[in-house]
């Protein structure tokens, strides 16, 4: 018996149990590392969950905060359409101001007051991504384009929940990254770090919660922006409405664009110089909420 063992043999036994000790540690880190899915494997599974519909009509109310956040904020009423597996499209209206935004895999338009204000998505547009893209072909490359390694994935906790990281090795945060539910697969996270020349960054960290069924489609109820660790808007949904019919010309972005190019330049004929400068008053005032 160990008891009653010279103290060399004592030694003996006790580097034999640390040596099977362990090997007992390894093997449970090894066997909890070959549990952790491919990137693409939750990606996969992930697209499955929020489930396969042709389209889906989205409308709520947007806040969107002003610098002291909380205090002050701006409401508007914002529908989000989809076309899957890569067609959206919102229309956000403020007072007499009437936002446009469309987005393709490829393409972008965003209208103000039926005037062309930009051909590119801004940071707070890529939301929509892990939403849109329901396809293997689109989710992995438009991710990417985010900035997300999706090779990369690692087994995390958010809020208490046990969660998937695809693009960072957790708790890293320093990396774009998207969280999954580990239980559910519906996204619940996504991290957007953006880094300029002169080093500076901009970290956009955006989190979907309160998620609603409806058929076999789920959708988010409530989507809330944090820039730099502060909140700078918040959607709540009040509708959604499943396979709504869309007309595809409501997606074309070539179509708009001649559309409203069109009407900027009668407008342009018809309006005084003071009226001008009052509409792209309104309008510029209003483009810099989404920057």
């Amino acid at each position: 018996m160990i008891l009653f063992a010279e103290p060399h043999q004592v030694r003996g036994h006790i580097r034999v149990l640390s040596i099977i000790m362990a090997g007992v540690s390894l093997f449970f880190i090894s066997t909890a590392s070959a549990y952790v899915l491919s990137g693409p494997h939750i990606l996969h599974k992930m697209i499955g969950k929020l489930g396969k519909t042709g389209t889906l009509l989205v409308s709520g109310e947007l806040k969107l905060y002003e610098e002291d956040f909380l205090k002050n904020y701006i409401s508007v009423t914002e529908t989000s359409s989809f076309s899957f597996p890569d067609k959206f499209r919102s229309d956000t209206v403020s007072g007499d101001t009437q936002k446009i935004f469309v987005s393709s895999f490829e393409n972008s338009v965003t209208i103000v007051n039926e005037e062309v204000t930009s051909l590119k998505e801004s940071i707070y547009d890529a939301y929509k991504d892990i939403l849109l893209y329901r396809s293997d072909e689109l989710i992995q490359p438009s991710l990417k384009r985010l900035g997300i390694d999706t090779s990369v994935s690692s087994v995390g906790r958010f809020h208490g929940r046990l969660v998937y990281v695809v693009g960072a090795n957790y708790p890293d945060e320093s990396v774009s990254q998207v969280m999954v539910d580990k239980k559910t697969f519906l996204p619940i996270r996504l991290i957007l770090v953006r880094k300029s020349i002169n080093a500076t960054q901009n970290v956009l960290d955006v989190s979907y919660l309160d998620w609603k069924k409806k058929g076999k489609t789920w959708c988010p109820g409530k989507i809330q922006f944090f820039l730099d660790n502060r909140i700078s808007r918040e959607f709540t949904m009040t509708n959604m409405v499943v396979n709504p019919s869309l007309s595809e010309s409501i997606f074309d972005i070539s179509h708009l664009k001649t559309i409203y190019q069109n009407r900027v330049e009668e407008n342009a004929e018809e309006a005084r110089p003071e009226k001008v400068d009052e509409v792209q008053k309104t309008i510029d005032d209003f483009s810099k909420m989404y920057e």
